[in-house]
């Protein structure tokens, strides 16, 4: 299934600060829990595609990863800036900076998936993509908060029912100055409440037994 947004109204709030390390606000989860995964990108290096800084994630499982393509000079050379970039570290820079997301997932049946994605970026958020060809997936919804310099936090998440064994996620930035910093992707595969409830009778019967 393909779910796709072009530039819509975004929800504008203040922000004085940007924690790489804590979750979106919309993540209802403990990252401790069952079923939960994480995967931070705060561009350290140039690599593209790029791994993330930090993970956890389904045992076995390839590590997310993230491709980033930039087109168009916009104030000089674009590309990836390792200091020093309006206040900000490892930054991807040009007129039109898209990111490609591929996400693994937990290779359980009859789950659902929740998925909440923040961005830090300066510029226009154009365009939004969803991949997964087997499962449906709905929009949770989406924020953005202003900070300073024109940089910006996003939010934006989804619910895929299936859960699937994996999917792709895509989002373009469009200025004179499109700008990436960072990304952070929560995850978490939750059971159908029947499969929770037969879990449930397996552990009672379980202990009948003994």
């Amino acid at each position: 299934m393909r779910v796709r947004m072009h530039s819509g109204i975004l929800i504008c709030a203040l922000l004085c600060s940007v924690s790489l390390a804590l979750p979106s606000p919309n993540v209802w989860w403990d990252r401790s829990d069952s079923g939960a995964s994480y995967a931070e990108w705060g561009f350290d290096t140039g690599d593209n595609p790029a791994t993330p800084e930090n993970y956890n994630g389904p045992p076995g499982a390839a590590a997310p990863e993230a491709t980033i393509t930039v087109t168009g000079e916009s104030h000089g050379t674009i590309g990836w800036f390792e200091t020093g970039f309006l206040g900000r570290d490892g930054v991807w820079h040009a007129d039109l900076t898209e990111i490609s997301l591929v996400i693994p997932n937990y290779p359980l049946p009859n789950e659902f998936k929740e998925i909440w994605v923040e961005v830090g970026f300066r510029g226009t958020l154009v365009d939004w993509d969803i991949d997964d060809p087997t499962s449906g997936v709905t929009f949770l919804g989406q924020n953005t908060e202003y900070l300073m310099d024109g940089w910006q936090v996003l939010n934006i998440g989804w619910k895929i029912v299936p859960n699937p064994d994996s999917e792709t996620i895509y989002m373009a930035f469009q200025n004179s100055g499109a700008d990436l910093d960072y990304v952070t992707v929560d995850t978490i595969c939750v059971p159908e409440p029947l499969s929770i409830f037969l879990l449930g009778l397996g552990a009672l019967a379980l202990r009948r037994r003994r």
